[in-house]
């Protein structure tokens, strides 16, 4: 089973390396170069209280179980994709900023080809999925596919 988890931050490399644990084949995506280098050396780019995440990352890595990419046409095979984005509250206009999870919601309706649940593990408001990501999946992916799909 391929996984693929997009956002490799304080949610994201966590969930990827728990799973990599756990046997699963994983993919972490993440759009600064960087962190992707990190993470494919074997170097965790996050510090916090996380027991033992730097040595399970390099486990998992030299493993093979998990590698990272910037490349978002690794989810066209991956059996479940898990958007960790990170959702900034702005200040100034009282709402939180999803800027982060539109982009990764896009970038993977244009790449899935097959089946696959996507889990949205960013904190959202009431409403969101429907009037965010679901608009962003009918505009993109249904466009291209002419595929149906759930939401709940």
């Amino acid at each position: 089973m391929k996984i693929v988890v997009v956002g490799m931050g304080y949610v994201g490399i966590p969930v990827a390396v728990e799973f990599a644990n756990a046997g699963f084949d994983v993919v972490g995506i993440n759009r600064s170069k960087w962190k992707v280098d990190w993470i494919n050396d074997c170097r965790c780019p996050i510090q916090g209280n996380e027991p033992r995440l730097a040595e399970l990352l390099e486990k998992v890595v030299k493993n093979g179980k998990l590698r990272a990419t910037q490349d978002f046409s690794e989810c066209r095979d991956a059996d479940a994709i898990l958007i960790c984005t990170e959702t900034p509250f702005d200040l100034k206009r009282k709402e939180p900023n999803y800027s982060a999870l539109k982009s990764a919601t896009e970038s993977v309706a244009e790449n899935l080809e097959k089946k696959s649940l996507v889990v949205i593990e960013s904190t959202i408001a009431p409403k969101t999925m429907e009037n965010v990501v679901k608009s962003i999946l009918e505009k993109t992916f249904l466009k291209k596919s002419k595929k149906s799909f759930g939401v709940d």
